[in-house]
């Protein structure tokens, strides 16, 4: 359900990542293989300190792509989240070649402030 998912991103937008926490497992309750929302918990547990949490997921994300689109918000989210910028750059770089269209809102994401003062990030939003 939407609802869950857009708070859980408020909650990130005011660091109540416990809450975010809580939301997007309740999205994940209601739509279990809905990537967003598994990509949100990553993301969120990965600002509250998780990180063997967010890699479980980012693995469960990467075995999805395997038989499933993944799109690349579902995988720059918890990258940035886990301060590993290159890699989140990477999925754009990936989705940027694939013609992905909702990389024309890009930086509106709230995935996008982490990213937004780095190099790749400008000339990705220059080429678009």
């Amino acid at each position: 359900m939407l609802v869950h998912y857009f708070l859980g991103q408020i909650y990130m937008l005011v660091q109540r990542h416990h809450d975010a926490i809580a939301e997007y497992r309740r999205a994940l309750e209601v739509e279990p293989a809905n990537t967003l929302n598994l990509a949100g918990l990553g993301q969120a547990l990965a600002a509250g300190g998780d990180r063997d949490g967010t890699r479980e997921i980012l693995a469960q994300l990467e075995e999805t792509s395997r038989s499933n689109y993944v799109g690349w918000r579902a995988f720059a989210m918890p990258y940035s989240a886990l301060d590993e910028l290159e890699r989140a750059l990477d999925y754009l770089e990936k989705a940027y070649g694939e013609h992905e269209p909702t990389l024309v809102w890009m930086k509106y994401y709230p995935v996008a402030d982490a990213l937004s003062e780095h190099p790749r990030f400008a000339e990705i939003i220059a080429r678009m």
